[in-house]
């Protein structure tokens, strides 16, 4: 049997952080104007089955009343199930792409193209951006001519719209490169593929529950759900609050002392950011 958590949501918060799919900015602006909240319903295909569901709601409302923060369920709850549900699908699709019999060399082609999607949609004007050929033998050449470096973006900006690759390609690692009815491409879905890490899959997950965390965090503090302290990015409650919705919803299990576990959650954010750091620096 299914089972549906159901919420009632302030709309300014669904407007102000772009969740709630299932309403226009015109139903939004509309309530927000109302002073009205708005019902927001996550299903089986989110939570799981109905025992999954009861433990979701029984030990998250446990959670807020033990922090005194049960005034913000809903809201807090609802911004939780959206980020956990993208965190889900990041997480399937890493999965996915690491499938006995799959070729690396693919999963990178899609993930590189994808990215060079991103540059594309970033930089409408492709004479800014600079093309380089690093041969293994000779010299590398940096393409200075402007029409020339227009003309080699022109070719592959049109390979790329014709989506001229094997149809088994297209089908399992380059569905962000079929358009839609409009013929558009999904921007979520070059977006995954770009962000899509060739790694191994336990370190896929750590860096998912991370940014998942991250984003509850984020929300948390904007919204003052915790007191903070100047100057203090986590708060210790915060972070055990934290730990604790991790724990609820079978990211980690629970297994430090309670004096640990905001110490866990500062080391895996301080992690996170160093080696984002160590990325930004290497490009």
């Amino acid at each position: 049997m299914g089972y549906a958590i159901k919420l009632q949501v302030h709309p300014a918060l669904i407007k102000k952080y772009n969740l709630g799919f299932q309403y226009g900015v015109e139903t939004l602006d509309e309530a927000i104007k109302a002073n009205e909240l708005l019902p927001a319903v996550f299903e089986d295909d989110v939570i799981g089955r109905e025992e999954e569901g009861n433990r979701i709601e029984y030990g998250f409302k446990k959670i807020v009343e033990s922090y005194g923060i049960k005034e913000h369920y809903d809201d807090v709850l609802y911004n939780i199930l959206c980020e956990h549900e993208t965190a889900v699908i990041k997480y399937t699709n890493a999965d996915d792409m690491r499938t006995d019999g799959e070729s690396k060399s693919l999963k990178r082609k899609a993930k590189e193209i994808a990215q060079l999607l991103q540059i594309y949609n970033e930089n409408p004007n492709e004479k800014q951006i600079e093309v380089k050929f690093t041969p293994s033998k000779g010299e590398s050449l940096k393409v200075k001519s402007k029409e020339f470096n227009q003309w080699i973006h022109r070719v592959i900006k049109d390979a790329l719209n014709e989506a001229n690759f094997p149809m088994d390609e297209l089908a399992n690692y380059l569905m962000f490169l079929i358009p839609d009815d409009n013929g558009l491409l999904d921007e979520t879905l070059v977006k995954q593929a770009a962000e899509l890490p060739i790694t191994a899959l336990s370190r896929d997950k750590t860096k998912i529950v991370t940014e998942f965390l991250l984003s509850i965090h984020y929300f948390i503090s904007q919204e003052g759900i915790f007191s903070q302290e100047p100057g203090v990015k986590y708060s210790n409650a915060s972070l055990l609050f934290l730990y604790e919705v991790a724990v609820l919803f079978r990211w980690i299990v629970s297994k430090h002392e309670t004096t640990e576990k905001a110490d866990y959650m500062h080391s895996l954010f301080a992690n996170y950011h160093k080696r984002n750091a160590l990325s930004y620096r290497a490009i």
